[in-house]
């Protein structure tokens, strides 16, 4: 199966949101203070990560991020 780069960039934005939904759940759930402060850092962490994958999109011309990627091109 093949994507085109602006799917593959939509996945990885959605993977990092999910993950940041993830550790902000877990940290309103747990009591523990180092817990809490861990989870809710590595919420901000999936946050940037979504950011710079939002970045990286940005530098690819926009007539080039309909183009197909193979994931495993030595199938």
């Amino acid at each position: 199966m093949s994507y085109c780069l602006e799917e593959v960039f939509e996945m990885a934005c959605q993977i990092e949101r999910n993950g940041a939904d993830f550790y902000r759940l877990a940290a309103e759930r747990v009591t523990l203070k180092s817990a809490k402060e861990l989870f809710q850092q590595l919420a901000k962490w999936e946050l940037r990560h979504e950011k710079k994958f939002k970045q990286m999109r940005e530098e690819i011309p926009e007539d080039r991020r309909m183009e197909y990627v193979d994931p495993d091109p030595h199938r």
